[in-house]
């Protein structure tokens, strides 16, 4: 059985994974943002 605190690990790392496939998918076809840096702040969410 996993603690507390390994399963908040699991979480976020699901719910980060989960945000960036939706990012991804929004700008996927969107050449003009090569290079540009977009900056999530996980600990709102």
């Amino acid at each position: 059985d996993l603690s507390f605190s390994s399963r908040k690990v699991a979480i976020d790392e699901r719910h980060k994974l989960e945000c960036l496939s939706a990012v991804e998918s929004v700008f996927e076809e969107s050449s003009y943002l090569t290079g540009d840096f977009i900056a999530m702040n996980f600990f709102a969410l």
